[in-house]
């Protein structure tokens, strides 16, 4: 964004006083203006044109309230094509002059009950999934910012590659589908906001905040410190929906726990994460203490019963000036923990496919077991895969959250992983069978007695590692 663009403390008074030099703005903006105007409307909202740049406190001010601006706003314009302001806006020649009548087709059912199907292109909604579909997404939804955007607005225009957009709480359309309604069918790729408070509650025990916290650790901030405050003004308006019926605690909502504090670092080969130098803007058992590093939910389909419990709850906001927003957060969870061996396992080359393909750690009982237990994501991973030897096996705290249900051809699983079946799987077995598996967390203990911080995640552990550990309250800050 040129300089001279920008609304600062030195150029304010006069920009309110002779107006904007239109002749100077960028493209897209341009082309912004140009349509704000043929939609009959006469005021345009931009950050950076109504922001002062170089006024902190401005900024903070105005933070605070954007949800409360996309949310209030006629219509949002989402240039999701533009790789930069100079892009503009792009331009479509619209062929599709099909109505809803023509996309209805006649039905029958097997017992001869008749009834409508719509016919349906996807095409270009695969861009608006949450989490989208990899590589599917637009310049604009590299961005964490704009995440919320998207779920505030009441209605969206999207300036897409291919295709002219459009949201609003009813439904969708495009210039290839002339009307899609909001339905349950389509939790993926609906916003948070669209539909009734109970449509919203259930959305939320179906992982949707989930999807949406997946796509939003993979965009990208220019600083650190908005982690929290990028997506602030949707956790209000969550809140708000919900009539204050839940509580939102540094994240995560806590009608999820705790299945919702079982995410985990998406590692790549080769690279390093560290964990955020500003130690202290979030408590350990939120996604928001891990940065560098996408996040990412199991399944809820492959959950089969949760076995631990929420027992308290709490965590209270601060502004700080290195931080940003920042949360203090404490629970405690009920459940049967066990201290197990936790021996980081990097290898070269491929780690297996699917849920395998991401651990960076096994279990065992004792550091001198080669019996494997269960592998492991640890949130911050120190040593590389090619030149680093594996750190020293530690003893850390495993506290088992849900019983899961995956069922997986065997050649999907590394041989030298999948250890903890070989007594129960069938020596002609060409797949992991039903067996359940428990997944959980990994907890270390801190200098003060009775709390624990969360170090990791593990899955794919055997029950019956479990069986007769004693039920108590672990708090983990």
């Amino acid at each position: 964004m040129p300089e001279a663009v920008k609304t600062t403390s030195g150029n304010v008074v006069a920009r309110f006083r002779d107006g904007l030099p239109e002749p100077i703005l960028p493209r897209t903006l341009k082309d912004a203006f140009e349509f704000t105007r043929a939609l009959g409307l006469r005021y345009l909202w931009i950050d950076v044109l109504c922001i002062l740049q170089d006024s902190d406190r401005d900024w903070q001010s105005n933070a605070s309230k954007m949800g409360l601006i996309y949310k209030s706003a006629y219509c949002s314009l989402a240039a999701d094509a533009a790789k930069n302001t100079a892009t503009g806006l792009p331009s479509y020649n619209i062929k599709n002059k099909l109505s809803n009548d023509d996309l209805i087709i006649d039905f029958s059912s097997r017992s001869g009950q008749p009834f409508d199907l719509i016919c349906v292109s996807v095409c270009g909604w695969d861009r608006l999934r949450d989490p989208p579909i990899p590589g599917s997404s637009e310049p604009l939804h590299l961005r964490s910012w704009t995440l919320q955007e998207r779920h505030l607005s009441h209605r969206m225009i999207h300036f897409s590659s291919n295709d002219l957009l459009w949201e609003c709480t009813q439904g969708r359309s495009s210039t290839r589908l002339p009307w899609f309604p909001w339905s349950p069918h389509t939790p993926q790729s609906r916003r948070l906001l669209d539909g009734d408070k109970e449509g919203l509650e259930s959305h939320l025990q179906n992982g949707g905040w989930d999807n949406i916290i997946t796509d939003y650790s993979r965009r990208g901030l220019t600083y650190e410190k908005d982690i929290y405050t990028a997506i602030s003004g949707l956790a209000a308006a969550v809140d708000a929906k919900l009539s204050c019926s839940d509580q939102y605690l540094a994240g995560l909502w806590r009608s999820t726990l705790p299945l919702s504090l079982c995410w985990w670092a998406m590692f790549s080969e080769n690279i390093i994460v560290e964990p955020p130098e500003s130690a202290g803007r979030a408590p350990s058992w939120s996604w928001a203490s891990i940065y560098g590093s996408p996040c990412q939910w199991f399944s809820l389909r492959r959950v089969q019963r949760v076995i631990a419990s929420l027992v308290r709850a709490s965590a209270k906001a601060s502004l700080d000036r290195q931080l940003g927003l920042a949360y203090n957060g404490r629970l405690v969870l009920k459940g049967t923990p066990r201290v197990l061996s936790v021996q980081t396992c990097l290898r070269e080359g491929q780690r297996g496919e699917g849920p395998f393909s991401q651990y960076n750690a096994v279990l065992r009982e004792s550091s001198s077991s080669e019996h494997c237990l269960g592998t492991a994501v640890l949130d911050a991973q120190t040593t590389t895969v090619e030149t680093s030897t594996p750190e020293p096996p530690q003893e850390l705290v495993c506290l088992p959250i849900a019983l899961i249900k995956v069922i997986l051809p065997l050649s999907f699983v590394p041989k030298d992983i999948w250890l903890l079946s070989r007594d129960v799987l069938d020596p002609a077995a060409t797949d992991t069978g039903d067996a359940e598996h428990v997944l959980g967390l990994l907890l270390r203990p801190t200098d003060i007695p009775g709390e624990h911080h969360r170090v990791g995640l593990f899955r794919y552990a055997d029950p019956a590692v479990f069986e007769g550990c004693e039920e108590r309250e672990l708090i983990v800050v």
